[in-house]
This record gives C-alpha cells, sequence and structure tokens, in this order.
C-alpha cells in the first residue's frame, strides 16, 4: 500500500570511510553556532548564555545522497541567570542534529544547517 504525495526519506548509510568522518567531526565542533541564526533558540534560555561546543557524534555521522551528510550530537552551554551580584551558572547540553555537504576528494565538508532540540528545558 502506497500513500498519494508521501514524501521519499533518503537513504543514509553510516560514514565508514575514517578520514571523512574525522573531517565531518572537526567541521561541527568548528561550526560557529553563536554567530548563526540557530543561537536564538539557546540565547533565550537564560540572562546570558555563554556557548562552550558542539560534538558530534561518531556513531551517529550518516552520508546522504549527494554527498550529503546528517549527525547527530550535543551543543554544550553555560546558562547564566542574574546580575553580576546574584549570579547562577548552570552548564547543560541540548540534543542538535547537523546537515550539510561534503567534497570526498578534497575533504572539504561545509556544515549547512544545525537544528537544536531545547524542549528538555522547559520539561
Amino acid at each position: 500500500m502506497t500513500v498519494s504525495g508521501a514524501h521519499k526519506v533518503p537513504k543514509l548509510k553510516p560514514v565508514e570511510d575514517r578520514r571523512l568522518l574525522r573531517a565531518i567531526i572537526d567541521a561541527v565542533s568548528e561550526y560557529d553556532l553563536a554567530s548563526s541564526p540557530e543561537w536564538d533558540q539557546l540565547d533565550q534560555l537564560s540572562t546570558h548564555t555563554e556557548f562552550e561546543s558542539i560534538d558530534a557524534n561518531p556513531d551517529g555521522i550518516f552520508e546522504g545522497p549527494d554527498n550529503s551528510f546528517e549527525a547527530v550530537g550535543d551543543v554544550y552551554v553555560t546558562l547564566n541567570y542574574g546580575d553580576r551580584r546574584d549570579s547562577t551558572a548552570v552548564s547543560d547540553a541540548f540534543p542538535v542534529q547537523v546537515a550539510g555537504t561534503f567534497d570526498r576528494q578534497t575533504g572539504k565538508v561545509v556544515v549547512e544547517s544545525v537544528s537544536v532540540d531545547t524542549s528538555s528545558f522547559y520539561n
């Protein structure tokens, strides 16, 4: 049975090429999340949110069609509340999904989109 107008899900497979895997991990960790539009979602969580790092899970990196990749990982932040005299800082992490493209010949990786799930903050 097929559903009319069903969206085709791209076939993904784990990245097995160690050089490509390392290039994707590096590109994700070097992504400037604090200067991106996705930052607003995290910045709203505290008086002053500080970006610590973003890491891709090596077991959660997949190759898609047309030299694309998708990765899951975590973004680490420090949430600061209050003013200088009466402040509290809390470290937190949120799941992140990253998508992009790569050039297998040059090893160049481009992060094209990042999606952060902050729903755990509100639970």
